[in-house]
């Protein structure tokens, strides 16, 4: 153990090296052509039919694989509960609050200008993940930025770690739900409108609950600093 200790930097490079040296050699040895299946074949010519779902990519991780997305979620959803579990908030209080006067003044200026644009990109990519590129994935990890600048630039601003985390659990449960009902009622049959409105809606769930748990865990590494100094 206090060897691991005490060469920890120099074990943690070892292993990073290792695995891009493993990365690379899967890159180099990736096949020249795409490999034809009956399944992607099938994914190409019905994704969009019984989707509704221009993005073939949407189609898939919302429809015909969507048990990887609600465990993709639940992941977050464990990794936010394990932060909070090994950094706990001191003194009871799931609040964050900045010291005043730590402000990055260079930066506030640049980024009041830019966060409207950054919410509106963030919003496009959830709600035209089914279209076009994005999905709640990207779009909550666009917006979480806003909340994070929003931390930066404020000279003393509170955050309630406890709104954050009844966000990202009912979101979870939210979309456990509707995913469980729209696959009981056979997506496929089911109106177009309604197959639309899904995705909407399941993109817009994990949107917000990525954002949510994103900020959670800014907020608990960025408490750290002063839960020691006390």
């Amino acid at each position: 153990m206090k060897f691991i200790v005490r060469y920890r930097k120099h074990i943690i490079g070892l292993l990073t090296l290792l695995m891009g040296g493993l990365c690379l050699a899967l890159v180099m040895d990736r096949p020249t052509a795409v490999p034809v299946n009956e399944v992607m074949n099938y994914y190409m010519q019905y994704a969009t039919e019984e989707t509704t779902a221009v993005n073939v990519v949407t189609a898939i991780y919302l429809n015909y694989r969507v048990f990887d997305t609600v465990f993709e979620a639940l992941l977050l959803l464990v990794a936010v509960t394990a932060t909070l579990f090994i950094y706990p908030v001191k003194g009871g209080s799931k609040r964050v609050k900045r010291r005043s006067g730590e402000v990055l003044e260079p930066l506030r200026d640049l980024l009041v200008f830019i966060l409207p644009f950054i919410m509106l990109f963030g919003i496009a990519l959830i709600l035209n993940g089914d279209r076009t590129p994005g999905g709640g994935f990207q779009g909550g990890a666009i917006l979480v930025v806003i909340f994070v600048a929003g931390f930066l630039i404020e000279k003393s601003r509170e955050m309630d770690l406890n709104i954050f985390t009844l966000i990202e659990k009912f979101a979870f449960i939210s979309l456990t739900l509707i995913i469980a009902a729209f696959l009981y009622f056979n997506f496929k049959e089911m109106p177009l409108g309604i197959r639309r409105t899904y995705l909407i809606l399941i993109n817009t769930l994990i949107g917000v609950k990525v954002c949510a748990g994103l900020g959670i865990i800014f907020y608990r590494f960025s408490r750290l600093k002063n839960d020691r100094e006390k």
